[in-house]
């Protein structure tokens, strides 16, 4: 299992960890990123893309996105249990304010946003998840701040 975040592990932090079967550390699985992981993405040749607010990740300096290569003998069997697509946001604020975030699959008309939840920020920044995305359609997501 692929756990993407900002821990602190024997002293240092890292923003990607791989574990074992049995849920422990896997020692051999060493990405270095500076800074938060918050998405990675498993391409078909094995190789991991991984997206977040790092400036160096295995010892390269790189921002914000990379594609790890891995010289590990275990990363071409990194599996994943089947692959699900979340639609939403990021939503990047101050934490205990309320925000409405709203959507539209029409950025060319100002009066087609709708509501979709309203959410007081419990960490930066936070996942926000549209339970009923559109199949097939694109959503665009803005975030307004309430009083």
């Amino acid at each position: 299992m692929l756990l993407a975040g900002y821990f602190y592990v024997n002293g240092n932090y890292v923003g990607l960890l791989q574990l074992n079967s049995d849920g422990s550390l896997d020692s051999t699985f060493n990405a270095q990123a500076n800074n938060p992981v918050y998405a990675f993405a498993i391409q078909p040749d094995g190789k991991l893309v991984v997206g977040g607010a790092f400036s160096s990740i295995g010892g390269t300096n790189i921002n914000n996105i990379a594609r790890l290569n891995g010289t590990s003998t275990n990363a071409s069997s990194l599996q994943f249990p089947g692959i699900n697509l979340y639609a939403g946001m990021f939503l990047s604020g101050i934490v205990s304010n309320t925000y409405r975030v709203e959507w539209t699959t029409d950025l060319n008309t100002a009066s087609l946003w709708n509501p979709l939840v309203n959410i007081i920020l419990q960490t930066n920044p936070q996942f926000v998840l549209d339970v009923n995305p559109i199949s097939g359609g694109q959503r665009f997501y803005r975030a307004v701040a309430l009083p």
